[in-house]
């Protein structure tokens, strides 16, 4: 807990101690200090926690720093390295073959196999014009 806090939560419990001497005095007020104190208290701690929940913790430098950073603004620690080009490249070829049918993948390696190679090098334009043209479909 910060020292505000602790403050904070102090001087409430003092107000309820004497709340408590107040019941002495005057029942009704004594027991109003008490309760309007009480329920000061709960509500702040609940605020409290929801704060608290929404930060992290950085184990560096140990700032308190929103949740969803992956850098600490305070000492650059770094907490989730991304992902590699490599690995991106295999998890997007591996969604689009799941999005083809087992024909269309077959017809496109039939496609790549059927092009020479000094075709492939010596074309200057559009992969996919050169793959239609090949088909016998006119751009």
């Amino acid at each position: 807990m910060k020292n505000r806090q602790i403050r904070i939560f102090y001087s409430m419990g003092v107000v309820q101690i004497l709340g408590l001497g107040a019941l002495f005095y005057n029942w009704w007020i004594g027991v109003a200090m008490f309760a309007v104190c009480a329920c000061f208290q709960i509500g702040y701690a609940t605020s409290i926690v929801f704060q608290n929940g929404k930060m992290k913790v950085c184990p560096e430098c140990r700032a308190s720093i929103p949740k969803y950073n992956r850098i600490c603004p305070e000492c650059g620690h770094l907490y989730q390295k991304g992902v590699s080009e490599e690995e991106l490249t295999g998890i997007i070829e591996k969604e689009k073959e799941e999005q083809m049918s087992s024909e269309q993948i077959d017809c496109d390696f039939e496609k790549i196999e059927e092009i020479a190679v000094e075709e492939m090098t010596s074309f200057d334009g559009d992969i996919e014009a050169l793959l239609k043209k090949k088909d016998g479909v006119e751009i």
